[in-house]
């Protein structure tokens, strides 16, 4: 999984979706609030919860030591921030533990998925919220087949539908929708959308980002990848379907 990791110093097509997932988490912390960011990778993600107004602690945990290493190292000066290396299978924490637990792009990866999210039910206090966050499969991986070689399982919207329920309780499954041009109406729109889908084609990829991304904001006065503000959270089912990815919030199961 180290191989697809996401590094928020390199320009990236979805470094924006990913950031954009952590800003919506931000929005529920409240003063003193115990969360727990699961696979937290570079730790960026977890950085952010923890620099953010009102103060946290933040526990962000991965399987690979060498994650947790480079973490540690990076993120040294943020007192309310702990790594540490954890099975998101087997957790060491106590029951009722997290105010707020952060999954984000990692169930796709746990072969038991099953007893993942059966854990994060464990450690999540009885009034507590998980945030998590899945590829939708069809959109994802559009040719039937799982194209991504990290990922042992994509999800369909029925298959989370009769799966999250079985370990959480009050599940709400939502879509994680790309809008840049949502808001835009006429040619401008026209134009921009065949400028984006142009620049990102296989040959003109050969092209370096800088000339890219620079004749895209002089055409469609944006940046050729997205920033967070471009997403959104959709609760319709319609646009769910239509969504990459699945965003769901759930509660403790009794």
């Amino acid at each position: 999984m180290s191989d697809e990791r996401l590094y928020s110093h390199k320009p990236s097509p979805w470094l924006g979706e990913h950031l954009h997932r952590y800003q919506v988490a931000i929005s529920y912390l409240k003063e003193g609030t115990q969360v727990l960011d699961i696979a937290t990778g570079e730790g960026y993600g977890a950085a952010m919860l923890a620099q953010a107004e009102p103060a946290s602690r933040i526990i962000a945990v991965d399987a690979e030591a060498e994650s947790i290493a480079a973490c540690r190292s990076k993120y040294r000066g943020v007192e309310n921030l702990h790594f540490q290396q954890e099975d998101a299978t087997r957790l060491s924490f106590p029951d009722n533990h997290f105010d707020l637990i952060v999954s984000f792009e990692t169930l796709e990866h746990v072969p038991d998925y099953t007893a993942m999210l059966r854990e994060l039910n464990r450690v999540l206090k009885p009034d507590g919220l998980l945030l998590l966050s899945t590829p939708n499969f069809p959109v994802n991986s559009p040719t039937g087949k799982i194209l991504n070689p990290y990922h042992v399982k994509e999800f369909t919207l029925e298959e989370m539908e009769q799966l999250l329920p079985q370990a959480l309780g009050n599940v709400y499954i939502m879509g994680q929708q790309y809008a840049r041009w949502h808001k835009r109406t006429g040619v401008g729109k026209v134009i921009g959308q065949a400028t984006e889908r142009f620049f990102y084609q296989r040959g003109v990829r050969k092209l370096s980002l800088g000339f890219r991304d620079a004749c895209m904001k002089l055409i469609a006065g944006t940046p050729l990848y997205p920033l967070p503000k471009d997403y959104r959270i959709v609760p319709d089912k319609a646009d769910i379907r239509q969504c990459k990815t699945f965003f769901v919030t759930a509660q403790k199961k009794g």
